[in-house]
């Protein structure tokens, strides 16, 4: 039995009351396709890392959600200069229709950090690395496929490393492919942590995730429609078992313990088939967790709009 933690205040930067969906744009809408958004490079500080050197102040980080859901899943952020992507599940066409938001080009990403080998992550990466040179940040297992299609592999163990203007933190995420890894990244003092695909939150992922800037976490299904509904028994107890996904009310939880809640959270990787809005929505009002930061959903279906940090 876990005793859940006393949550500090929230500071002073946290909205006040709002609930909305963050998802509305269709990737290959016209507003995927409109001129980008103009931005200008901030003042940086730069000390030497691992992989590049790691840019300490950034006036300029943008995040933007391409897909998240069961079907395809991809992220990208843009700092003073530099892209990367987090996942690449969806076809290239798609990440480029999303990247076109952010003004940018599939050709900028200088790297993919890939949480894990499920489809859902990792479908379009293939594609990609025809298409670009880049640098495939991930599980030992990518390696052999990293190299046949010419991309650079590196790979991720529990912990930190530098990558250009990018501290990056992998942490384990209990889910039935393993390795899986959550991604904390860091750029201009500010955080995004990407944590998807977990059948429970345990310690060692609150502590990663906690006093993030952005937070993408998982809030898969809906109890009562996935064992009410179509999919096969044996199916049913993967999803809902420990190394499956979290539910709406288990993802609730988990933020509801955190000592430092995230100014903004992102809820996603949604179930098509077995959650809704309005359901995800609901397990976190009851808790009154909307009263203390911005809460989105990420729409299954399309691509998301772009976060000015």
């Amino acid at each position: 039995v876990r005793t859940k933690r006393k949550r500090n205040a929230p500071g002073a930067s946290a909205p006040g009351v709002f609930v909305s969906m963050y998802c509305h744009t269709k990737l290959q809408s016209a507003a995927c396709r409109a001129a980008p958004n103009q931005f200008s490079a901030g003042r940086t500080e730069q000390i030497e890392g691992d992989f590049g050197i790691i840019r300490s102040v950034s006036s300029s980080v943008r995040f933007l959600t391409i897909a998240s859901s069961s079907r395809g899943n991809a992220h990208a952020i843009d700092a003073d200069g530099h892209l990367l992507l987090i996942d690449c599940g969806v076809a290239p066409s798609a990440v480029s229709a999303g990247l076109s938001l952010l003004g940018r080009r599939i050709e900028d990403a200088e790297a993919v950090l890939v949480t894990h080998t499920h489809t859902d992550h990792v479908a379009g990466l293939w594609s990609l690395l025809r298409k670009i040179e880049t640098k495939v940040f991930g599980p030992q297992s990518l390696a052999g496929d990293v190299a046949n299609y010419g991309g650079e592999f590196n790979q991720v163990s529990s912990g930190g490393f530098a990558l250009n203007g990018f501290v990056c933190s992998a942490f384990k995420l209990p889910h039935d492919c393993e390795p899986t890894f959550g991604y904390r990244v860091e750029i201009g003092g500010k955080i995004i942590t990407v944590a998807t695909d977990l059948g429970e939150w345990t310690d060692e992922v609150l502590a990663n995730v906690e006093g993030s800037d952005v937070l993408v976490w998982e809030a898969n299904h809906d109890k009562d429609m996935l064992w009410g509904g179509r999919y096969p028994e044996r199916l049913k107890r993967r999803i809902a078992g420990a190394k499956g996904h979290l539910s709406n009310g288990q993802a609730a939880e988990g933020i509801e313990a955190l000592d430092r809640l995230p100014a903004r959270l992102l809820l996603g990787h949604l179930s098509r088939e077995n959650n809704t809005e309005g359901r995800v929505l609901d397990a976190f009002e009851e808790r009154h967790l909307d009263k203390h930061m911005e809460i989105s959903v990420c729409d299954p279906y399309d691509c998301g709009t772009v976060i000015e940090l």
